[in-house]
Formats: structure tokens, C-alpha cells, sequence
């Protein structure tokens, strides 16, 4: 089992560009770089996207500074 990964890591793995992410997800770059630095957290219904757009489990996502989407926790 793999230790959950920032957004960013797991983003910039797979060759993603923050905008290209933000197109995939149907949100702003600002969104993204929020998420990124731990400004806001996605909604868990977000969260599902986001992981199904990054080919993970919900479970391999960290957050910044030990955050966890509320809706998920």
C-alpha cells in the first residue's frame, strides 16, 4: 500500500498540468491551487471526481497540513 499523496504529487506523477486538471474536474485553476496549498478542501462529492480523474482511491489522497474534507471524515 502506497502512502497517501498530495494532489500536487499525485497530479504531477501522472503528467498533469494544474490547468488540464481544472478542465477534467470543471473548476477554476484557482480552485486547484487552493486545494494544492490547502487554502479550501473539495466537498467529498469532489473528492470521488478528483480521485477517479487521478486514477486513485479516495484513501491515497492527503491534504496539506494533515487536512481532510469534513464531508469525508
Amino acid at each position: 500500500m502506497k502512502a497517501p499523496r498530495t494532489i500536487r504529487e499525485i497530479r504531477e506523477e501522472r503528467g498533469l498540468s494544474p490547468v488540464r486538471l481544472a478542465a477534467d474536474l470543471d473548476v477554476s485553476l484557482t480552485t486547484i491551487y487552493n486545494w494544492e496549498t490547502g487554502k479550501s478542501e473539495p466537498r467529498a462529492s469532489m473528492l470521488r471526481e478528483i480521485a477517479d480523474v487521478l486514477g486513485v482511491q479516495m484513501d491515497d489522497i492527503l491534504f496539506p497540513a494533515g487536512q481532510i474534507p469534513k464531508a469525508a471524515a
